[in-house]
This record gives structure tokens, C-alpha cells and sequence, in this order.
């Protein structure tokens, strides 16, 4: 059933002069062309005619969005395209303008110190900015109790399936199989994915579904489109690594939401939206990482209908779901999604291994044209080979049950991770309970700082990922996270006593050598 366009019963002198230039008038729903496009498309027209004025102020996005009878999205996203397109920009609490044709760049010659760094070039350190991976895979020597690997266990790869999915796909396409893939991603394995996701509750269309390579790809993608330089977000704060430098690398601002053990605080979210504007959310709900925390089914519930009343698109990435310890999990939030506001981000570096760098995003039919378009400039061709080999594992019952039997395999760590805290860290540790995926999130004591304990830790033969990685802009210097899928039960057991060990050394000295202020907790547990 078509549906009926809002007619607005209030009219502003600025909604009255774009109704007299059809910018309101209805939208062709029959059209091959995306509705954001067509909304953009009209606007470009208004402005380059200079019948909008630079400097003027756009019609709200929830206004615009009520008189064409379409979702809080679609006018975002074409917003987003005039903003790309240098016609706009937006200004955070008070909207979006028509932006003054740009005079042409004078020419001249930049000083050298302009080019250079203090070095010499501005390659140099400090001009580059240190990445918060370098901490996860530095080499360590083969004594050290490596709790700061956020890998999978090698272990547990499905290598009988995937040789003989690579063996298959080599015999029945021979060379076509090492050539590339549509942009949108090879058909067949968009349809095997669409299946998984429903097969699990979360029903998606295959043309809803595009193919990326691995998941903070995906999750840049994602934010690119939704965001520009200058915009800001919300996460969980701590929140995964990996999406911080993404978010970075836009010029984006990233503001956190704290965590408990229920997940995100979503009182605290619907203030934050308020104060920032915010383009986007970004959530892993399930399994969270670095905490392992599960957003309750009540605060998901929450979460969507403040993301819906506040137009506010989310991006939930789902790495680990199938890898949980205390029961299932509740429905993914695209799952509950009702009003076209989630962008799902699938990854299954967990499932297969890290190298098979193939991710699926899955979004509504609204958002994929301009997702698509965003994906040409950062990842235009996932790799064909691995995803064609991914596609032939969905197929095979094997793979099927190698992910059922995931958690099963993860448990002993997940328990002896759990064993090791609760018998030898208790008096020196304070850390949240996880409810799957392979992360313990915890809090030192008397403000001790895990980055300066760091190199003393892996003196004494064990490693761990300091909590600053996780937190957007600073904090978390008391916190780390400790990984347990890629080590065995003896190796937790070793690892956390001798982390405990330098812990007790650290105290020691600092009762010793009192501070002249001390050091407060800077995370809510």
C-alpha cells in the first residue's frame, strides 16, 4: 500500500517558498531513482538557480521529512549528498544551510616549514599519530602469556571446510574465481548471507546486503555515510579499537555512553543526543568488545525507540553472537528494527578466521544506493576468491555445525578466564562479568595506570591491552582488557597470577611513594 504523503498544517515563510518551488511537492515512488536522491536533486536545483539564498537556513529535517511523507533518513541522507557536494553544510544544534560559493584558491608557494615536519618531512614521528592496534599485535616473545591477542583460536579454524570449499570453487570456475567481484559483492554469497542472518532472526533481502572487506570496513562505510568531518557520534564508551581509528580518520567527534552490566546506559544516550545532535550511534549489543556486556532486551527496546523519536540512525556490528556462555542471546537490533534506522554490520573473522576478510552490511533498501557510492571510494572489490570460498562454506552442513559448536570450544577459556579472576584477582582487580565473545574488561586499583604497567607486565611474562585504546578522546588509563580466545586454560591460569604478582609489586611501591594527588577511577563499571 502506497504511502500517503503528511500534509503539514503549519506554514513557515520558509516552508511556503519551497512549496512554490515543488520542493514539497510529491515524490515519484515509482522511480528507479532513490527517494534522497530525488529530495537532493531538488534542492541542487533550488540552490544553483540561487533561488535559495546562501546562507539560508534548509527546512528541518523532521519538517522536510513530515511534508514529503518519507522517514527522519531519507532526508538525511540527502542532506548528506549536498553537503558532499559542497552545497550545504551543517552546523550541530542548529541545522543545515545553504553554503556561499567558494571564492577560487589563490596560488602560492608554501613555506617549506608549511611542507615539513620538525624532523625534516612530515612523515616524521610525531606528525603521524599512533595507531591503538600497534599494542595488539606487537611481537612478543613466546614466554609471554599473550591476554592482549584479541585473535580467535587458531585451534578452531574449520581447515578440512575451507579446503575443500577452495577446492571446489578453483574446479568449478578455474581463473574466473581470481577475478573481481560487482562492487555490491558476488550475488550468490549476498543470497547465502541474507539466509544466515534470517536463519539466526534477522530477516534481510539479498539486495539489502553488501559485501565489504571485514567489518571495520563495513563499520567505516557505515560512518562515512551517515557522518562528516566535524559531526558527531555516539558509542559505548569503552568501545571497540578498531572503530575509534575509523571514526578518527573522518575528522568525526566520537562521544561515549557509559556501560553497565545490562550495556549501554540509554538514559544517559537520550541526554547525549539532546546536547550533541548526534549523526549516529554506533553499538556492539551483543558480546560488546572490550567488555562482553549484553544490552538487555528491555534497554534494546529503549535504544530503538529513541533512535526512532530521534531520528537518530544506529550502526550495530555483530561480531560475535554466536559465541555466548549464558544463554541466548536477545534479538539482534536490526532485527527489531521497525522503522528502517539499522545499518548491520555482519563479521565473521570469528567464525571462519581473521583472514578471510569478507563482512556483510546490512541496511535498509534506502540507505544502500548511498552506502554503495561511499563503498566505491573506500572498498570498491572485496576479495572474489574468499568470497566465493565463503559462499561455499554457507552451503556446507559441516560449517553449519562448526559454528554451533563454537561456544562449546570457547567455554573451558571463558571458565578458566572467569576461575583465574574470581580465586586470584579479587583484591587487585575489579572487572565486568562477560556473557560471551572472548573479552574481560576490568579496573586496577588506587588509580594504578595500565600503560606504565604494561612493560612490566610483559617483563614478568605476560601482556595485556591498556584500557586507553578503548576510550574516545582520554580515560581509561586504570582499565585493560584481557582476551582469552587465543590461549589455552593453562595459559589464563599462568597469566593472570603473574599479573596479579606485578599488580601487588605496583601497590607496594606506590603505598611507599605516596602521590601529591591521587589518581581517580575514570570508568563506571
Amino acid at each position: 500500500m502506497p504511502r500517503k504523503a503528511y500534509r503539514n498544517t503549519t506554514i513557515t515563510a520558509r516552508g511556503e517558498a519551497l512549496k512554490r518551488r515543488d520542493v514539497q511537492s510529491p515524490l515519484d515512488r515509482a522511480s528507479p531513482e532513490p527517494l534522497y536522491r530525488q529530495i537532493a536533486d531538488r534542492l541542487r536545483a533550488e540552490i544553483e538557480a540561487d533561488r535559495l539564498a546562501a546562507g539560508s537556513r534548509l527546512p528541518s529535517i523532521r519538517e522536510l521529512a513530515r511534508g514529503l511523507g518519507v522517514n527522519l533518513v531519507t532526508v538525511v541522507t540527502a542532506y548528506r549528498e549536498l553537503i558532499r557536494a559542497g552545497l550545504a553544510s551543517g552546523q550541530v544544534g542548529r541545522g543545515t544551510f545553504v553554503r556561499p560559493p567558494e571564492a577560487p584558491l589563490e596560488r602560492r608557494e608554501a613555506p617549506r616549514q608549511e611542507i615539513l615536519g620538525e624532523g625534516g618531512t612530515r612523515w616524521d614521528p610525531p606528525a603521524i599519530p599512533r595507531s591503538r592496534a600497534t599494542m595488539l599485535f606487537k611481537p612478543l616473545d613466546k614466554d609471554v602469556v599473550p591476554l592482549n591477542s584479541g585473535l580467535p583460536a587458531a585451534d578452531f579454524f574449520p581447515m578440512a571446510a575451507f579446503r575443500r570449499a577452495l577446492e571446489a570453487v578453483l574446479r568449478r570456475e578455474g581463473s574466473a574465481a581470481l577475478q573481481y567481484q560487482p562492487m555490491e559483492g558476488n550475488g550468490p554469497l549476498r543470497e547465502a548471507i541474507a539466509a544466515y542472518l534470517e536463519s539466526r532472526g534477522t530477516p534481510v533481502r539479498p539486495e539489502e546486503v553488501l559485501i565489504c572487506s571485514g567489518a571495520v570496513t563495513g563499520v567505516h562505510i557505515a560512518a562515512r555515510f551517515l557522518a562528516m568531518p566535524g559531526d558527531v557520534l555516539l558509542a559505548e564508551n569503552p568501545v571497540y579499537c578498531g572503530f575509534l581509528s575509523a571514526v578518527e580518520s573522518l575528522g568525526v567527534k566520537l562521544v561515549g555512553i557509559p556501560v553497565d552490566d545490562e550495556g549501554m546506559r540509554v538514559d544517559v544516550a537520550e541526554r547525549l543526543i539532546r546536547q550533541y545532535r548526534p549523526k549516529a550511534i554506533y553499538t556492539i549489543p551483543t558480546y560488546n568488545n572490550p567488555t562482553g556486556v549484553c544490552l538487555s532486551l528491555d534497554r534494546r527496546r529503549a535504544l530503538l525507540a529513541l533512535s526512532r523519536r530521534e531520528g537518530v540512525p544506529i550502526i550495530e556490528e555483530d561480531y560475535a553472537n554466536e559465541i555466548g556462555f549464558t544463554g541466548p542471546p536477545p534479538p539482534t537490533l536490526k532485527a527489531m528494527d521497525g522503522a528502517g534506522q539499522i545499518i548491520h554490520v555482519k563479521s565473521f573473522a570469528k567464525l571462519v578466521f581473521p583472514s578471510i576478510r569478507v563482512a556483510a552490511i546490512a541496511a535498509p533498501a534506502s540507505m544502500i544506493r548511498g552506502l554503495l557510492c561511499v563503498k566505491e571510494g573506500i572498498d570498491p572489490y572485496a576479495s572474489g576468491l574468499n568470497q566465493r570460498v565463503l559462499h561455499e562454506l554457507l552451503q556446507q552442513p559441516e560449517f553449519s555445525r562448526h559454528i554451533e559448536d563454537l561456544a562449546g570450544k570457547y567455554r573451558p577459556r571463558y571458565e578458566a578466564m572467569r576461575g583465574a579472576l574470581r580465586e586470584g584477582a579479587g583484591r587487585h582487580l575489579t572487572w565486568m562479568e562477560p556473557k560471551g565473545g572472548v573479552h574481560v574488561w576490568a579496573r586496577l586499583p588506587d588509580g594504578l595506570n595500565s600503560q606504565d604497567l604494561l612493560p612490566e607486565a610483559i617483563g614478568a611474562g605476560v601482556a595485556f591491552t591498556p584500557g586507553h585504546c578503548f576510550v574516545p578522546d582520554r580515560g581509561g588509563e586504570d582499565c585493560l582488557r584481557l582476551s582469552f580466545g587465543n590461549v589455552t586454560p593453562a595459559q589464563i591460569a599462568s597469566g593472570v597470577s603473574r599479573l596479579v604478582k606485578v599488580i601487588q609489586r605496583q601497590r607496594a611501591r606506590r603505598r611507599r611513594r605516596p602521590l601529591a594527588e591521587p589518581m581517580s577511577a575514570s570508568m563506571l563499571l
